[in-house]
């Protein structure tokens, strides 16, 4: 193994007094800019929110792309958002500028990008989004009610001196304000989330995976950010977990996986991009003093999935390859329960349905401590490769064709509204079918775009077709499999980067 490269994070009093940062409290600066635009820096500024109606709001506002950064210097900024209404729909985009359209403050969170912008000072907080061409306008507060968190300094550093950070700025706070979307003004009122994040190196420098996720329980908010290391550094887990109480005071922490830790995996589930073998049920266990926290995640339902390798260009796979990576991220619906006792006396014991972020950087997850002794002696490179040839062979074996000399199935033609699955949610989206024979044409819309129906075939046994879609500024080849009974359609979009389901209804 090689043991030139070591991890750490920074949470000794040296660090602190070194990055002149209080170990007794986050204050406004840290929320404000932190990196320049030098080759590879990247920079993000998060913000989410949960309404009373239903409604959950994402944006990102980000100097450069988090992954594959450039060699070059200079900002490449962008702003994402994502709206997701009740019934399950969602609006969403990405905004790109120019770097000459970027100001950012230092004091405190002061981001604009364009007509876009966050401001606050880790108290109250105002953000506004607008995308004329989207028809999409974004006008929010977010006032705090706990204490901003970070473990350490908030800085992971590598032995090269290369940086990754996870700041927590507002684990939990109010939010009100209005979206405007298709014309119509929402109110909205409900609790947000945001978070701040800067590096100087790709996460696969740093760690072979992460699990993050919070939850709100009982009047309690729960974070974890389970790190593990690359097998360059030893594969070391940083199991990162925090509870705050109503009052918004921290009750309990953690940051390293002490000999006072426990952590069991129970079952695995495989992630539908590739096969990865992630945990089905994780435990936890943390104490300080006389109290404990037990957090446990059961995983229901993987409802996206994003093989970042299958929707890179060429010289990005080619780079993949030589260092042996093979990068897919998921994101899960489970329930989470959080138990709370001192000195053997319960004092909270509940739970409900949240959901987290799974983060897999190598062919190889790492699970547990048999994982980790597994993976220092496991080539990345060939365990990228065979995982991929293995792919292959399963997409291989699921390409069985319909039989063309079947019966046809000319009621399949015709117009259907339908919901359509993507990476942020379901889209509103329109099927138009046309059908002469067992040929199949006609048009496809989602998230704003017309796609053709190509290569399509109707018969009674089902339907079948390609498009060429555009999902996230990538351009990715997709294959649709489909049957009709009555007057509804439901199927499956396969794409590099995963499947997402759709359903319709005869107009």
């Amino acid at each position: 193994m090689n043991t030139k490269t070591s991890i750490r994070i920074m949470n000794k009093p040296e660090d602190f007094k070194a990055l002149g940062i209080n170990p007794e409290m986050v204050e406004p600066w840290e929320d404000g800019r932190r990196n320049d635009d030098a080759a590879g820096n990247v920079e993000w500024w998060y913000f989410d929110a949960e309404t009373e109606d239903g409604i959950t709001v994402n944006v990102n506002f980000a100097t450069n792309p988090p992954t594959m950064r450039s060699t070059q210097p200079g900002y490449k900024p962008f702003v994402f958002y994502n709206v997701q209404f009740a019934d399950g729909t969602c609006e969403t985009d990405v905004i790109q500028m120019d770097a000459t359209d970027i100001a950012l403050g230092e004091g405190k969170c002061d981001v604009r990008m364009g007509a876009n912008y966050f401001r606050g000072d880790l108290q109250d907080y105002v953000l506004h989004i607008e995308n004329p061409e989207g028809g999409v306008t974004i006008d929010l507060t977010l006032s705090s009610t706990a204490r901003s968190f970070r473990p350490g300094t908030a800085f992971f550093q590598r032995e090269t001196g290369d940086i990754f950070t996870w700041l927590c700025a507002v684990p939990r706070g109010k939010v009100s304000g209005t979206v405007v979307c298709g014309g119509k003004t929402l109110r909205v009122e409900g609790i947000g989330y945001h978070d701040h994040q800067w590096g100087t190196a790709e996460n696969h420098e740093f760690w072979n995976r992460w699990l993050w996720g919070r939850q709100q329980v009982a009047g309690h908010t729960v974070l974890i950010f389970d790190f593990v290391s690359t097998r360059e550094t030893g594969a070391v887990q940083y199991p990162v977990f925090a509870v705050i109480d109503p009052d918004g005071n921290v009750v309990i922490r953690n940051e390293e996986r002490t000999p006072g830790v426990d952590i069991t995996i129970d079952g695995t589930r495989p992630e539908q991009g590739c096969g990865k073998p992630f945990p089905d049920k994780s435990r936890y266990v943390f104490r300080s003093g006389d109290l404990e926290a037990v957090y446990e995640l059961q995983s229901e339902q993987e409802y996206t999935c994003n093989n970042h390798y299958e929707v890179s260009d060429d010289a990005g796979k080619a780079l993949y390859d030589k260092r042996g990576i093979y990068p897919t991220i998921s994101r899960y619906y489970a329930h989470g329960h959080l138990t709370l006792t001192r000195g053997g006396e319960v004092l909270l014991d509940a739970g409900g349905r949240m959901h987290y972020e799974v983060e897999s950087l190598y062919a190889n997850y790492i699970l547990d401590a048999a994982d980790r002794e597994a993976a220092l002696g496991i080539d990345a490179a060939e365990a990228s490769r065979e995982m991929r040839a293995r792919m292959a062979v399963d997409a291989a074996a699921d390409e069985k064709g319909l039989d063309t000399s079947g019966a046809s199935d000319p009621q399949l033609a015709g117009t259907y509204d339908a919901l359509i699955g993507t990476p942020m949610g379901k889209q509103r989206g329109k099927i138009v079918f046309a059908v002469d024979g067992t040929t199949l044409s006609g048009t496809m819309d989602f998230m704003g775009r017309t796609y053709k129906v190509e290569n399509g075939i109707a018969t009674a046994e089902g339907f079948s077709y390609e498009i060429n879609a555009k999902v996230m500024l990538r351009r990715l080849h997709a294959k649709v499999r489909g049957t009709r009974t009555g007057d509804t359609i439901e199927g499956t979009l396969t794409a590099p980067m995963g499947s997402i389901k759709f359903s319709g209804k005869r107009s």
